[in-house]
C-alpha cells in the first residue's frame, strides 16, 4: 500500500479518535454508553497503532526517527487518556454500585417495603 494513504487513514482514525474524545466532556452519557464509547476509541486507537507499525515499517519512509517518535508520542497521550477514561468509568460504576447498595439497605432497614419509583432522565442539548 502507497505510503500516502497510509498516512491518511492514519489521519483520518485519529480525527475521528479527537471527536469522540469530546463527545465525553461535551454530552451527558449514560454508563453504558459511557462504557461503548470508550469500548469503540480503544478499536480505533488499535487501528491507529497497527497503521503506525506499517507507516514506520514502509520502504518509502524518509524520515523514519521523526515519524516515528510522532507516532509513538501520540499513541502515549492517547493511552493516557484512555486509561482516564477507564478510571472515570470505574468510579461511575463504583458510585453506581454504592447508590444500589445504600438503597437495598434503606429499605431493610425501614422494616416497610417502598413503593415502585420514578426513574427521569434529563438530556441537555
Amino acid at each position: 500500500m502507497q505510503l500516502n494513504k497510509l498516512i491518511a487513514m492514519r489521519d483520518g482514525h485519529r480525527r475521528l479518535i479527537s471527536r469522540e474524545l469530546a463527545r465525553f466532556d461535551s454530552t451527558e452519557l449514560t454508563t453504558s454508553e459511557y462504557e461503548r464509547l470508550l469500548h469503540m476509541i480503544v478499536e480505533e486507537a488499535e487501528e491507529v497503532r497497527t497503521l503506525n507499525d506499517k507507516i514506520v515499517n514502509h520502504n518509502d519512509i524518509e524520515d523514519l526517527s521523526s515519524e516515528l517518535v510522532e507516532g509513538k508520542s501520540y499513541s502515549f497521550d492517547l493511552e493516557l487518556k484512555i486509561q482516564r477514561l477507564r478510571d472515570n468509568l470505574n468510579k461511575r460504576i463504583g458510585n453506581k454500585e454504592e447508590i444500589t447498595s445504600n438503597v437495598s439497605q434503606d429499605e431493610n432497614n425501614s422494616g416497610q417495603p417502598e413503593p415502585d419509583k420514578e426513574i427521569v432522565c434529563v438530556f441537555r442539548n
